[in-house]
């Protein structure tokens, strides 16, 4: 399966015939667990090709883009030092869960498949969770945005013209800073939760609250999984709506730009429900190159260089994804080059790319340094050999969906030179499917 972008073997078939480029596909055919979850999958695919209306071209761009993204995870696990296996262990079980869902006739008329059928018959323009569920018909999501800020608690409470109880006063002083507060309420069924992001991480804190037909605000338990306190609140979206006649929680994570994860609960009396997740499955596209270069060369010259190789490491996006044959002189020479650029930024944790020197306002910020999952690659240009290196951009600890692309050279006294750098941007796309996972892990 994860050959598609390394050999002509099928699509669902590892090739654990040459692996001593590709370290990930190297660790799969070493663990007898992944070679077994990675055939699972494999049977998956060609019974859903079999037995599904969806058009051909979807199903394997959609299989495509999983099979890249799993490369990156388990590339980000070895780069990083972390455990492999469990990683993609976790990735293999969520792709059979939810081809099994796809395989499913219907499905039953819960909330979470109302919300799974508005996001897969969207017109298109719904490159977020949220802006498909906002323009869906029987999806009654609470007002987000800026148009719902307030000051303080109080300030959000008496826009209610409800009366906070000592508790949820109290409780509401003690979780928020000063600062702008966002409210979402949902007025049928009378609950809501007040949030604010804080720090740098967009993390979030949050008090969920339940207002009283008298207008009696008395705290309201959070939903599993949804406290909004502590690092799992970082870098998700909460809603809350009303979906098939019930009230509904939606955490909305976003583990890489070609999916949404949505953990839907309901509420029932004052008792959130089982929960189910939903995954939404989006297209993407190249954006147009941001490029910085030395005046001895174009814009354009990179732009056509670079190109070939960030749609193939967009495919691959690990070791292995290039495998160009170089002399033994060349080799050296290139092996030269990387120990020296290395050398250069030793001791910074994301090193600049090359001329931009982690500019704040340069044009490929802000995600101009490197992070430690890029990777180098040799590259032939006007008859000699570059030294290229292409990952995620990073503005410190972020990490952009983007590719930053470098280049450099020798000079005739052996130093290293920067050429040219480029972000390439990847744009979300169209649905390509959802389907709804019973539970909340697939583990």
């Amino acid at each position: 399966m994860l050959a598609l972008f390394l050999s002509t073997t099928p699509a669902w078939a590892v090739d654990c015939g040459d692996t001593a480029r590709q370290p990930v596909i190297q660790k799969i055919c070493a663990d007898k667990t992944l070679r077994d979850l990675d055939n699972r999958v494999g049977h998956l695919a060609r019974q859903y090709a079999r037995h599904t209306e969806t058009p051909n071209a979807s199903r394997t761009r959609d299989q495509a883009n999983w099979q890249a993204e799993t490369l990156a995870a388990g590339w980000q696990a070895i780069a990083t030092d972390q455990p492999l296996a469990p990683t993609l262990a976790a990735r293999f079980r969520e792709r059979i869960a939810y081809l099994s869902s796809r395989m499913r006739d219907g499905g039953t008329d819960t909330p979470a498949h109302r919300l799974a059928t508005a996001l897969a018959s969207g017109d298109g323009r719904s490159i977020r969770a949220l802006d498909g569920l906002a323009r869906a018909d029987d999806i009654k999501l609470a007002p987000q945005g800026k148009t719902n800020r307030y000051d303080s608690p109080a300030a959000a409470f008496a826009a209610l013209d409800a009366k906070p109880s000592p508790a949820l006063r109290q409780a509401s002083t003690a979780r928020f800073a000063d600062g702008s507060l966002a409210l979402q309420w949902l007025p049928g069924a009378r609950i809501g939760v007040l949030f604010q992001q804080q720090g740098t991480a967009h993390c979030f804190s949050g008090q969920w609250f339940r207002v009283d037909e008298s207008g009696r605000a008395q705290t309201l338990a959070a939903p599993p999984g949804l406290s909004l306190d502590g690092p799992d609140s970082c870098g998700i979206h909460v809603a809350i709506a009303r979906i098939a006649g019930k009230p509904a929680a939606l955490r909305i994570d976003s583990p890489d730009i070609d999916q949404d994860t949505i953990t839907l609960q309901t509420l029932n009396d004052d008792a959130w429900q089982t929960p189910h997740r939903i995954i939404v499955r989006y297209d993407h596209r190249l954006g147009e190159p941001r490029v910085v270069h030395r005046q001895d060369s174009g814009a354009a010259f990179w732009r056509k260089l670079a190109l070939p190789m960030v749609q193939a490491f967009d495919r691959h996006p690990a070791p292995g994804f290039t495998a160009p044959a170089l002399s033994p002189a060349d080799a050296d020479r290139i092996s030269d080059l990387r120990t020296k650029v290395e050398a250069a930024a030793k001791g910074a944790s994301y090193p600049p790319a090359p001329l931009t020197d982690q500019d704040t306002d340069g044009p490929l910020a802000p995600y101009n340094a490197f992070g430690e999952t890029a990777v180098y690659f040799p590259l032939a240009a006007r008859g000699n050999w570059l030294l290229g290196r292409i990952g995620h951009g990073h503005w410190g600890w972020r990490s952009g969906n983007g590719w930053l692309v470098g280049f450099w050279t020798l000079d005739a006294d052996g130093n290293p030179v920067p050429l040219a750098s480029l972000y390439v941007p990847r744009e979300r796309e169209r649905v390509l499917g959802t389907a709804v996972i019973d539970g909340p892990s697939t583990d």
